[in-house]
């Protein structure tokens, strides 16, 4: 690549050679040829445009729009952009990108060494000697340019790239690398592990879920988070079906409308919280499966008690306890999980389940406790004293957490012996009483 100047227009321009070495190889002269064709036919602001190409002394060439600026990377770093600046920024090059798809080229080499920006601010996309055209038979599995070089552009890749399934290889592989660029600028990572070897990697990019974007920068807000993800989807299905997709998302949350991609964000962390808690996640499973069994065990009892017409009235009395017995250890259950994300300081997971209590019970006034920051030293507070009246049990054990979460352990050694001494409520007290049990067997064995 060469700094010139095109002498019947007199501006300069950006020369790009076909090296001697590469000459005698007819791919590399298709590669180099199919570049020019593209770009050719490519008339977008944020694309850089072709001036001349041809042969001159034996050489393959093609002359480009000079461009004066940074890579995307380096150009965000150094200019110190805002959230808001990124997002403006990066709508840009997918506007260019769906231009290019619009017009039935897929770069598949997207990265942002191929994006420059200028002094204006407006990105341009370059480099395309990997991209595919609507119609194209062949080559759908080369991820190696001309020169021979893949490091740096494994990363961008897509797992259907990383799989080698040329197949699924279509407009949705360079949404899945405008994500990844994204969520570098955003976070100044990737999404997961691109150290090690190339077989590593692809194997990150095919397998390994991307850490959410506010574990690494809490600057990014969740609808963005939500647009990022979307875009990270594995499947191609589960992703933006294509850049204008991407690009109209960008633009309702820069506008302050709802977005797309946050419908699917509960959905989401919900699936994200199972993983990243497995053990909690474990617990309240089997605690699930116990409800169901009980449930069933139940329901199967209240339909022989039925065929029994002289024990109707009997029968409907046992199904009601049933249920306000499962309702009961299921609530018991998400609080418990609740808690240990509380304990973790995973305060906005906690908060996911925190909102799931039907208002004005006893979890969720607990939840607008813990959620003032409210501790022990506060007991009489309107809100401690409104649980104190409605479930004395509830509150000796809620201000046992409270000093667990405080480092009182004694103090909540003490809550929760008195607890256990209390007679119990059915179904309203029982994995209360389990964890206030297993908090005193490892204070007294000396483990936390």
């Amino acid at each position: 690549m060469y700094k010139a100047t095109h002498v019947a227009t007199k501006t300069r321009v950006a020369l790009k050679v076909l090296g001697p070495g590469f000459l005698a190889s007819a791919k590399a002269r298709r590669y180099f040829e199919r570049e020019a064709d593209i770009l050719s036919g490519l008339q977008h602001p944020y694309i850089v445009s072709i001036r001349d190409s041809g042969i001159a002394a034996g050489h393959y060439y093609y002359a480009m729009e000079y461009i004066e600026g940074l890579e995307l990377v380096e150009y965000v770093s150094s200019h110190a952009l805002s959230v808001r600046e990124i997002i403006t920024l990066f709508a840009k090059i997918c506007d260019a990108t769906t231009y290019a798809h619009q017009h039935g080229v897929i770069h598949r080499d997207l990265k942002p060494s191929n994006i420059l920006v200028d002094k204006r601010g407006d990105p341009h996309i370059l480099d395309f000697g990997l991209a595919k055209t609507a119609g194209m038979l062949g080559d759908a599995l080369s991820v190696i340019s001309v020169s021979g070089e893949i490091k740096g552009t494994l990363a961008y890749m897509s797992p259907e790239q990383a799989s080698g399934q040329p197949s699924l290889i279509d407009v949705r592989t360079d949404v899945y690398s405008l994500g990844v660029i994204l969520y570098q600028l955003l976070t100044c990572q990737f999404p997961y592990d691109v150290s090690g070897t190339a077989a590593q990697i692809l194997s990150n990019i095919e397998r390994v879920e991307p850490v959410r974007p506010r574990d690494r920068d809490r600057k990014c807000d969740s609808e963005v988070e939500a647009i990022i993800l979307k875009s990270l989807e594995k499947k191609p299905e589960e992703r933006y079906q294509s850049a204008a997709e991407l690009w109209d998302d960008l633009r309702r949350w820069l506008a302050g409308e709802p977005v797309i991609a946050k419908s699917i964000s509960s959905i989401y962390i919900i699936r994200k919280l199972a993983a990243k808690h497995a053990y909690a996640s474990a617990v309240l499973i089997l605690l699930c499966v116990i409800v169901i069994g009980f449930t069933s065990a139940s329901l199967s009892m209240g339909i022989r008690y039925r065929r029994q017409h002289s024990q109707l009235e009997n029968t409907q009395t046992k199904l009601e306890e049933a249920a306000d017995l499962r309702l009961g250890l299921t609530q018991q259950a998400l609080f418990i999980h609740m808690l240990d994300l509380w304990h973790r300081d995973y305060t906005e997971d906690a908060t996911v389940i925190g909102h799931t209590f039907p208002p004005g019970s006893r979890e969720a006034v607990a939840f607008d406790l813990m959620s003032r920051l409210e501790g022990p030293d506060q007991a009489n507070s309107p809100l401690w004293l409104t649980i104190k009246e409605r479930d004395p049990q509830f509150h000796d054990f809620l201000r046992a957490e409270c000093s667990r979460k405080q480092g009182n352990r004694q103090e909540a050694l003490g809550y929760y012996r008195r607890l256990m001494a209390a007679t119990p409520q059915e179904g309203r007290h029982e994995l209360l009483l389990l964890r206030a049990n297993l908090f005193i067997i490892q204070e007294s064995s000396g483990k936390d």
